[in-house]
């Protein structure tokens, strides 16, 4: 029988646990009238206050508080994200893009620079040359001027991953400095135009190459971007694109037909090194011929303009020698092929050399500038053939994904194939334990649940605890139980009997709820087809799962493939049939 004072300190501790029970959950009535909290929970007004004394005003403060950094975050994402959006947009329609950059990088350098940048700007020491310790500040605006336009367009180009856009893109650039240095003259006229465009076209020729770099470069980062994401997809985002797959795979659009591919790449594929070679031998003749030409041209009355015709001439084929293994090599689609297919160019080029020729022939072949231009020209079609390969390779991937659009049944099943054998990829043997707390919601139902909380955390610690020293990997976890794989069922059995061993001590030291943790395990082997660490569903847990639904209370119940690994151990039938497996229980 409780004296009067036992009950008042038992009304206290009722009213003190309803009070901070309340405030946990009404942080902004720490704030209220002592002298209502007081009332409204029996409690002496200097009870009261003292409990809410305790409490930082920080603390309280904190549950309104404005993150800063958080904040700062979200806006720069936000912002991010709108410049992005934005960057997007305008370089849907790259050509009115080039354009318009263009168009407003020759008004600039027009009517802009001119009465902006006058004057000129000292350069520091490190700069200057010769009494050359200045520059115009004109210089350097058109430099900016055409620096940012040049950055515009390659981030344009990068982004969009083609080679085509790459050429107009020059194209338009060529147009552009032509224009702006004719019009930048103050005396202009016909020929003078022509020379500014001849010169811009000059110019221009860089300008496509890193062009052409920057295109292959953002083409193959996308292409390496799209399969690292299809790789980094769960498995139950890959099931669920197989799914969409498949659905999409009745509905091809009739009314489209795929874009006949260029015929020359239909003949580059069936004999690419032929499509190399002779191009390189008869460049080869052709270059040594006009070379020929211009030394016995030199003894004779020969005009500079025949030579000139001539060295452009040479230049001319050369160029398209380049292109057109260039434009091979994208149907060869393996860089060291195209590095092997460069050294054999590079050889036949030079056995042309050999012919007795003026200024060639064998003694011009093997001396050091002859091997070092073989060197020289493997390197070129090896580095150009790899920038054909990577481009052949875009081009695939956006012909792909244009057929992938359209439902196309061939593209769309070899897209299932590659899922699929993402799927099924780490096919493995595994022992999965199942441990579930038998009445578990009773057990919370009249407890607090704060102390719900500490209990059932110190349960899954001490379920992690075991399972870890038997090399266990806790796969997924609930409140009242866990699911671990094992790589052999003799670590598993050495985890669950340590825990059924180890229960009794922890349900009086370590639970903190008035009922005791009475614990199931379900036991079963089986093999897993992909990694159980990206498996949610599969059958090997689930049929653990019900082993552990027809344990014992206390008990460890074990499917036949476990009990064939413990040939000297005592098990008792307990159920004929668990999803085709006879189930076990452990005496």
């Amino acid at each position: 029988m409780q004296t009067g004072l036992e009950e008042v300190q038992s009304e206290t501790a009722a009213g003190a646990t309803a009070l901070v029970t309340h405030l946990r959950r009404n942080p902004a009535d720490v704030r209220r009238p002592v002298s209502e909290l007081a009332k409204e929970f029996n409690l002496p007004e200097s009870f009261v206050r003292t409990v809410i004394e305790g409490v930082s005003p920080r603390r309280i403060a904190a549950v309104h508080r404005v993150n800063l950094w958080e904040t700062f975050g979200a806006w720069f994402s936000r912002t991010k994200k709108g410049i992005s959006t934005a960057w997007e947009a305008l370089v849907r329609y790259p050509l009115a893009f080039f354009a318009a950059v263009l168009v407003l990088g020759v008004l600039i350098q027009c009517f802009v620079i001119p009465y902006v940048a006058k004057g000129r700007v000292p350069l520091p020491e490190w700069l200057s040359f010769g009494s050359q310790s200045s520059v115009s500040a004109y210089t350097i605006a058109t430099l900016i001027t055409w620096g940012v336009v040049v950055v515009l367009k390659l981030a344009c180009i990068a982004r969009l991953g083609q080679v085509r856009f790459a050429a107009w893109s020059s194209f338009f650039t060529a147009l552009a400095i032509g224009s702006a240095i004719a019009l930048s003259d103050s005396t202009p006229s016909l020929p003078s135009a022509i020379f500014a465009f001849i010169s811009a076209m000059f110019l221009t020729i860089p300008y496509l190459g890193m062009a052409v770099l920057f295109a292959v470069v953002g083409g193959y980062t996308q292409i390496k971007g799209r399969k690292q994401y299809v790789t980094s997809l769960s498995r139950l985002e890959l099931l669920t694109t197989y799914l969409n797959l498949s659905a999409r795979l009745n509905y091809p659009r009739a009314d489209w037909s795929a874009p006949a591919e260029w015929k020359p790449f239909l003949w580059f594929r069936a004999k690419p090194l032929h499509w190399i070679l002779i191009p390189s031998i008869i460049t080869s003749l052709l270059i040594m011929g006009f070379a020929v030409t211009i030394t016995m041209l030199r003894t004779g009355p020969v005009t500079s303009v025949i030579q000139a015709v001539l060295g452009i001439s040479i230049l001319a084929v050369w160029l398209g020698e380049l292109l057109l293994v260039g434009l091979v090599a994208t149907q060869i689609r393996s860089v060291p092929r195209a590095w092997l297919f460069a050294l054999y160019s590079a050889v036949a080029s030079w056995a042309v050399g050999l012919i007795p020729l003026p200024d060639y022939g064998p003694h011009k072949a093997f001396s050091l500038a002859g091997l070092i231009g073989m060197v020289f020209t493997t390197v070129l079609h090896g580095v150009i053939m790899t920038i054909g390969v990577v481009g052949g390779q875009i081009q695939y991937d956006k012909r792909r994904r244009m057929l992938l659009e359209v439902n196309d049944p061939a593209t769309l099943a070899s897209e299932m194939l590659q899922v699929q054998m993402l799927l099924s990829q780490g096919s493995t043997m595994v022992t999965v334990l199942v441990i579930d707390a038998a009445k578990s919601s009773q057990m919370k139902a009249s407890a607090d649940p704060l102390v719900a909380e500490f209990s059932f955390r110190a349960y899954q610690a001490f379920i992690q605890r075991h399972c870890s020293v038997c090399a266990g990997r806790v796969h997924a976890t609930a409140g009242d139980g866990a699911v671990v794989a094992f790589d052999s069922p003799a670590e598993a059995m050495a985890a669950a009997e340590a825990m059924l061993a180890d229960l009794d001590r922890f349900n009086q030291e370590e639970n903190r709820l008035k009922s005791p943790f009475l614990v199931r395990i379900g036991i079963h082997s089986g093999e897993v087809v992909a990694d159980l660490d990206k498996v949610v569903f599969t059958e090997v847990i689930d049929i653990a799962a019900h082993i552990e639904g027809a344990a014992p209370v206390g008990g460890i119940a074990v499917s036949e493939p476990v009990t064939s690994q413990f040939p000297h151990r005592h098990f008792e039938l307990i159920h004929p049939n668990v999803d085709g497996f006879r189930v076990y229980a452990l005496k």
